[in-house]
């Protein structure tokens, strides 16, 4: 694991001791990727005072070597469950308390849980992790302004060839396609094109609306950059806009600075 990972373990085993729990069984696969630096999924890792045991499955075994080199691994194969791997390693490390994220484990896994580990108590907890990962270290705050490169530039290389025969779906794509050929692993979220009156709907779905007709679109894209997201908005005159456009656009913008100028950690 990188040195920033050990420090992050570090955090919740202070947040163990303040709690007298244990160990802590981390569920969220983004918790568990930022804990480790694993990308995977349909994996635990299991936080102890002096252990920390990612429980996955072959798929992912080969991964963990190059991701986590040095981490303690136990594989599942075809002969077991998942919930089967983590009761043996659970009991193994002999935990009297177990703190879950209540929040991503799913009731049935906790209730198998607390089927099969009938000396250990389940103490459900949320945020534990969420909370520090709330305070950006310098190399998170790197990879986001990373991504918000990688937005910038994909968004000036699709305007420059923007036309009014495109429509949504294909300014959309086109968007994504730049992204990835800038390093972006995938978009943030599916890309948002709302020609004319659509630019009114929040999260409106991608039509085969083209841009030619109306005078204005809005596009909403982001790019997902080594684990972290940007998401930019911006709104486009692409004709003869009405007055009442412009008047509302402003007001919108001045809201917009006056939120910015305020706007502390």
């Amino acid at each position: 694991m990188q040195p920033c990972c050990y420090l992050r373990i570090d955090e919740i085993r202070r947040k163990l001791n303040a709690h007298s729990t244990p160990a802590l069984l981390v569920s969220d696969p983004f918790n568990v990727t930022w804990l480790t630096g694993f990308t995977g999924d349909s994996s635990y890792l299991l936080v102890t005072p002096d252990r920390i045991v990612m429980v996955s499955d072959s798929r992912f075994q080969q991964q963990l070597v190059e991701e986590c080199p040095d981490l303690d691994v136990g594989i599942r194969g075809a002969d077991m469950t998942t919930l089967q791997l983590l009761v043996r390693t659970i009991r193994a490390a002999g935990i009297s308390r177990l703190a879950i994220e209540a929040g991503s484990m799913t009731r049935a896994m906790s209730d198998d849980l607390e089927l099969e580990l009938k000396s250990t108590s389940l103490v459900p907890t949320v945020g534990w992790v969420e909370q520090l990962r709330a305070i950006k270290d310098a190399g998170e705050l790197e990879k986001i302004r990373q991504s918000i490169a990688v937005n910038e530039q994909a968004f000036r290389t699709v305007v420059a060839r923007l036309s009014g025969a495109m429509t949504e779906r294909e300014v959309a794509f086109d968007l994504e396609n730049e992204m990835r050929k800038l390093g972006a692993d995938r978009c943030a979220f599916t890309p948002i094109v709302g020609v004319g009156p659509r630019a009114a709907l929040p999260h409106g779905r991608l039509t085969h609306a083209r841009l030619a007709e109306a005078p204005f679109v809005l596009i909403d894209w982001g790019a997902h950059v080594g684990g972290y997201a940007s998401d930019l908005t911006r709104t486009l005159v692409t004709g003869d806009a009405p007055a009442e456009f412009f008047r509302i656009y402003d007001i919108v913008q001045r809201a917009q600075q006056a939120a910015m100028d305020l706007i502390r950690p």
